[in-house]
């Protein structure tokens, strides 16, 4: 397998050694110990037979798409570009429209189409608006025959999942750019794609996309090109703006003096924040970022003021959730936190609980639900509980590290580039593996497409109420273990939990 060449001459993002550091020292001269907790850019890189780094996806996987992209532009077609909602799928989708109009399709051939509240692109009222879209006439479905016209559809940062075809590939070429949890199998029927989800450390989309994007022309290569600074502000969108940026990774130094570090983060916190609005306003988010020449644009522009509104109805949102106190399993290795908001605030919750929750010693992850969200589905987020993987390698500690294959329900099967670390907490894995023990033994299938989606580190769903208070009653959330029998404490424990976030925090970031 062929590896991407990442050399001084080809890469716009100048790539800096690693330096050498001198050991840190206390008062008394003795050195400090490191942190044992590794950077994101320091995950064990794929590489291929020649010992080259596979990085940001596979090196053919990534022809292909260059491939399609020129043939789109040189083409003039009726072309759709479907980003995801977030500042991360946004700044991919503006990336990859900049490059597109820089290779000369004309702008008017672009239609953008952005996701409704609570829909994916995988369902059939999508599939019929975007067939509208690429289709020539008014009608809204395709003619199916061959067409001398083909049409180009391009999505961005949807995540994958095996469904049919999101629009008839006699007459529409469709693209996934994406870096979520993906291996072959689960893409659309006659979708194309290209991932960077099995070349760690996993690049975001935008930074993918930017990757692919800026050797197609000489001028995008150009780290003052705002395709540039767009791949930034995805990337902290996702990944978080005090990202260290390390090999493989480019070095976004040439950017940060074009586009300030200070904007780019400012921008990143408006873009994210209309999606999390009850409205869902994503159109003023990507208004506010396609036109934008650089962040300050985002930061200072038409479309700001409504960003800065959608922040503080978020902020507010999320300091009145944070009274919303978590409840353990009968293990502790799970913490629940139900809340009630028409806001998309549960995935911020559960961060900032899986942040503070230090003296769980055996928490593994936090869920927080949301029943409010959407009519008859709990919309529910998970993340890792901070130390949990620490603890889990130290219990590894002298092992050789095992790595596993993740079973056949969707996460990595066959091939080694889907094996997950068993030092490490797989989200994914533990979903999937919680669906299974419910005693019907047919949870799993009935909780559907969108349960246990996104990322190892990062997951969550969107189920229908009943099944996930299935899922959530093999927790046994709030019972106590039997006591021992030797143990000298026989005083009950009580269940009220009184940790609340605002003890943590004194106001809403």
């Amino acid at each position: 397998m062929a590896s991407i060449k990442r050399s001084a001459d080809s890469a716009s993002l100048s790539q800096s050694p690693a330096s050498a550091k001198k050991p840190k020292t206390g008062s008394r001269g003795k050195p400090k110990a490191e942190p044992s907790s590794k950077e994101y850019c320091d995950s064990a890189t794929r590489r291929n037979e020649s010992g080259q780094v596979v990085w940001p996806a596979r090196q053919d996987q990534i022809e292909n798409v260059q491939k399609i992209i020129r043939e789109c532009a040189a083409s003039n077609a009726t072309t759709v570009i479907c980003p995801d909602k977030d500042a991360d799928g946004l700044s991919a989708g503006a990336i990859l429209h900049h490059t597109l109009t820089t290779l000369g399709l004309d702008s008017s051939k672009i239609h953008v189409h952005l996701l409704p509240k609570g829909e994916t692109i995988h369902y059939d009222s999508q599939r019929a608006q975007l067939a509208a879209l690429l289709s020539d006439s008014s009608s809204d479905e395709f003619q199916e025959q061959e067409s001398p016209n083909l049409r180009y559809l391009f999505v961005l940062d949807h995540g994958s999942a095996r469904s049919p075809a999101l629009a008839p590939p006699s007459t529409t070429r469709t693209l996934i750019i994406d870096h979520h949890s993906a291996v072959d199998d689960t893409f659309p029927e006659h979708a194309e794609w290209v991932t960077a989800f099995d070349c760690p450390p996993v690049a975001t989309s935008a930074l993918l996309t930017y990757e692919i994007c800026k050797t197609l022309r000489s001028d995008l290569s150009s780290p003052s090109h705002r395709i540039a600074w767009l791949a930034v502000t995805g990337t902290h969108g996702d990944l978080g703006t005090s990202l260290k940026w390390r090999d493989p990774f480019p070095d976004p130094t040439p950017i940060f003096e074009k586009a300030s570090r200070s904007a780019i983060n400012e921008a990143v916190s408006l873009l994210n924040a209309p999606r999390r609005t009850g409205t869902y306003d994503v159109k003023s988010a990507w208004e506010s970022i396609l036109p934008a020449e650089l962040p300050q644009d985002v930061v200072s522009g038409p479309k700001s003021t409504r960003l800065k509104e959608a922040r503080q109805e978020v902020n507010a949102e999320v300091a009145r959730c944070q009274a919303y106190a978590p409840k353990f399993s009968y293990d502790s290795t799970v913490a629940l936190v139900r809340i009630e908001s028409k806001c998309q605030v549960h995935p911020v919750i559960a961060t900032r609980w899986a942040g503070t929750l230090k003296s769980a010693k055996k928490l593994k992850y936090v869920i927080c639900a949301n029943p409010a969200y959407l009519p008859g589905k709990v919309n529910f987020s998970c993340r890792i509980a901070k130390g949990a993987n620490e603890r889990l390698a130290k219990a590894h500690e002298g092992n050789a590290v095992v790595e596993r294959h993740t079973d056949d329900e969707g996460d990595g099967a066959d091939g080694e580039e889907s094996k997950v670390s068993d030092v490490e907490v797989n989200i994914i894995s533990e979903l999937k593996a919680l669906a299974k023990q419910h005693p019907s033994g047919t949870l799993l299938a009935r909780l559907g497409d969108e349960f246990a989606r996104g990322h190892p580190q990062a997951s969550g769903g969107i189920v229908p109420e009943e099944q996930f208070e299935e899922l959530i009653s093999v927790l046994r959330i709030g019972e106590k273990p039997a006591k021992d029998a030797s143990s000298k404490n026989s005083s009950p424990q009580k269940s009220a939990q009184k940790n609340k976030l605002t003890g943590y925090f004194g106001k809403a970031s």
